[in-house]
């Protein structure tokens, strides 16, 4: 290139290619650390929606158990009051 160009040229050439490597590098860094950052953010959304899917079984299961106790509570109240139960 001295020769084609001159010493002159290559000079002035030579800070904007260590420039233009040195921002190249740095935005390889940075988009390793943002790689990184997506990595533990999609394993963080996981667990969330693995937490998420159980605590809305367990809700379901809770639910179920209240509906259980009302169908008890209304089967005993029909009981006493169409066999006239005491209750102590």
């Amino acid at each position: 290139m001295i020769g084609m160009y001159g010493e002159n040229v290559v000079k002035q050439l030579t800070p904007l290619v260590v420039g233009v490597l040195e921002n190249l590098e740095q935005s390889f860094q940075e988009r390793q650390e943002k790689d990184v950052e997506l990595d533990l953010l999609r394993d963080d959304n996981e667990q969330l929606l693995t937490q998420y899917e159980r605590e809305k079984q367990l809700r379901k299961a809770a639910e179920l158990v209240v509906y259980q106790m009302i169908y008890v509570i209304r089967g005993l109240f029909f009981y006493q009051k169409h066999y006239r139960v005491i209750t102590v």
